[in-house]
């Protein structure tokens, strides 16, 4: 990390307008997770930019509250429960959450993982907070869990592990894969639009196919994707080198591939909005993974030993609309990945 960037993150004037907010309550503010990883990684900052604040000595919601009417933003509830808000402003968000356990020490203990558990407080700029070993573990480009309670707690964060490496060009450290293996099954409980939130990122990542393969061997795929599950029975044969399963996870990595080949112009609307957080490439990558879902209910091996799979590609189509309902996608992206099927 550059000498000064957290001193410069401080003369914002709505940070400056935040931390006055706080003295008045009597409260601290400490600014944590993605964007202090990313400053460390001396990555470009992101053209809206998300702040996660963590609040101690008040209410997260109560001190967003005066926040967003302090700085004529949106007030947004995200969980009165866990005592979490957002405040959405013309250049950025910022994300608060009201300190757990006995401070914030004990707070960064229970967040997902080491990379994401810098923290920073504005009133000794020049100190990055670091409990839980996450500057070496980006500096090692590993993703490594704080513990397995974490994922326990919320399984989304076992997504969040490879949208994390694809992201960011991470590798999941082998402890923690075997902890996302243990809890797989979890991932049944999460909410769709979270999953699909995920997905996106993951899928918008250059080197995506690699984290696919890999969500495909501890079974993730076919807890968000139960369509795919039949598709493992589906052999080899004599027009295709490898099971069906395979074959659409390997298609993932040829369609990555061949972008790079491709003529500029169709790189250019490749990269265009899909949906919120995903491109038409994107769009592109997850047809790919599921464009033979119709196959397992039209395989057919006849008497000369020939396999067959007449209507597939209708039946697939078909299979897709309900299944892009229930991922609680967009009207553009189902009817894409329908007609891509």
């Amino acid at each position: 990390m550059k000498s000064g960037e957290l001193r410069q993150t401080l003369q914002m004037p709505s940070l400056q307008a935040l931390l006055g907010l706080a003295a008045a309550r009597d409260c601290n503010v400490y600014m944590v997770g993605g964007y202090l990883r990313d400053l460390v990684l001396e990555r470009e900052p992101k053209q809206h930019l998300d702040y996660d604040f963590v609040v101690a000595g008040a209410t997260a919601i109560s001190l967003a509250r005066a926040a967003a009417e302090r700085l004529s933003g949106n007030f947004v509830m995200l969980d009165e429960a866990f005592d979490t808000a957002r405040v959405v402003l013309a250049d950025c968000q910022f994300d608060f959450a009201g300190c757990t356990g006995s401070g914030l020490a004990e707070d960064l203990q229970r967040r997902d993982y080491t990379i994401n558990a810098l923290a920073w407080d504005p009133l000794l700029p020049d100190q990055l907070i670091d409990t839980v070993g996450g500057v070496a573990d980006i500096e090692r480009k590993t993703v490594r869990l704080i513990s397995e309670s974490a994922v326990v707690d919320d399984p989304l964060r076992i997504l969040r592990a490879w949208r994390f490496a694809a992201t960011l060009d991470f590798v999941i450290e082998e402890k923690t894969r075997e902890l996302l293996a243990r809890h797989i099954a979890l991932l049944c409980q999460v909410a769709f639009e979270r999953i699909s939130y995920e997905l996106f990122l993951l899928f918008d990542s250059d080197c995506a196919w690699q984290h696919v393969k890999d969500m495909g061997e501890l079974g993730a795929l076919e807890q968000i994707f139960p369509e795919l599950k039949d598709c493992r029975r589906v052999t080899a044969n004599a027009y295709h080198h490898l099971g069906l399963f395979d074959h659409q996870v390997e298609s993932v990595r040829q369609c990555q591939l061949a972008f790079a080949n491709m003529p500029e112009r169709a790189r250019r609307i490749l990269s265009l909005p899909m949906s919120h957080s995903l491109t038409r490439f994107g769009a592109v990558k997850i047809s790919c993974l599921l464009h033979d879902i119709g196959k397992p209910d039209t395989w057919v091996i006849t008497d000369e030993g020939k396999h067959t799979f007449i209507g597939h590609d209708k039946l697939g189509a078909e299979l897709s609309v309900p299944l892009a309902r229930r991922m609680k996608w967009s009207k553009p992206l189902e009817r894409f990945v329908e007609k891509m099927v």
